[in-house]
């Protein structure tokens, strides 16, 4: 529980506390926001390699199919192909798409709000916010991680999928 306005005053001794605190807690939604950036980098390189593996297998597919006509690997390469492609679609839609990242401070107008506050307890409140930053930023990491984890095992699927389909087609 934070405390009430008139339960500290700027002079309280607890305030190399307050600061010691907040910097720890800025330091960490830092290191979660980079996260972020992480995960966005590991997500267009998922993307593509994911693409240019689609784009090989759909146009092994076409090409061998007006060559030599129809054979028993364009369908696997082809099927595997969209498979891939239906992948890379993924990624975008869950991974790629613009979201919402909190911000590490608290906007001016915002901490305004505290002016009338004595000093330990506006960053008292304001480190209630920064947690809350946090937790979001947590969660949006651990969601991105978990789509782009899961977007790579399923990739390993595109193997077994051609293989089902050369067989089924032999």
């Amino acid at each position: 529980m934070h405390p009430t306005p008139d339960a500290v005053t700027p002079a309280d001794p607890l305030l190399e506390t307050y600061n010691w605190i907040e910097a720890q807690g800025l330091e960490n939604l830092r290191f979660h926001l980079a996260a972020t950036d992480d995960l966005k980098k590991e997500s267009i390189t998922t993307f593509n390699v994911l693409l240019a593996l689609a784009g090989a297998l759909v146009a092994y597919a076409v090409k061998s199919l007006t060559k030599d006509g129809w054979n028993s690997l364009n369908t696997p390469a082809l099927v595997s192909g969209i498979y891939l492609a239906a992948l890379c679609a993924l990624v975008v839609w869950k991974c790629l798409l613009i979201g919402t990242v909190p911000a590490p401070t608290n906007s001016p107008k915002n901490l305004l709000t505290y002016i009338d506050y004595p000093l330990a307890v506006a960053k008292s409140l304001e480190l209630l916010n920064v947690d809350e930053r946090i937790d979001q930023a947590m969660k949006r990491n651990n969601g991105l991680a978990g789509w782009i984890n899961g977007i790579r095992l399923a990739a390993l699927g595109a193997f077994l999928l051609a293989a089902i389909t050369h067989f089924l087609g032999a």
